[in-house]
């Protein structure tokens, strides 16, 4: 009989599926699938903050020193409510992108704004 071993991601998401229940509060199924379905496509290398919002949602965020961050709240049926900080070149300073989108759709944000960095070092 093969064991099969919990990822650290997978394993913070279900401590907060606990946490949710011990609490009585509650959890989207259909939130947790799509952080899931992300991880499992995306497989990121570094560690993210995962938080259980008030509506249900499941919410990751990797930041990094210098204030640049991707945030994701997974709301279910493949979309994801995203946040992208990113510096720019130059005097711009720092880049803000926001907004809903389709799974694949934040991936091709997050990769116009260079932000690949925060999830995979």
């Amino acid at each position: 009989m093969s064991v099969k071993h919990k990822s650290p991601l997978s394993k913070r998401a279900q401590f907060l599926r606990i946490e949710a229940a011990f609490d009585c509060v509650r959890c989207s199924d259909a939130s947790f699938t799509d952080f899931q379905a992300f991880v499992h496509q995306l497989h990121p290398t570094v560690r993210s903050s995962r938080f259980l919002n008030d509506n249900g949602n499941l919410r990751a965020l990797w930041r990094n020193d210098q204030r640049e961050q991707v945030g994701f709240e997974f709301l279910g049926e493949a979309n994801i409510q995203f946040v992208i900080f990113k510096q720019r070149k130059g005097r711009l300073g720092m880049g803000r992108i926001a907004g809903v989108d389709a799974r694949d759709k934040v991936l091709v944000h997050m990769k116009a704004a260079g932000a690949e960095s925060l999830l995979f070092g």
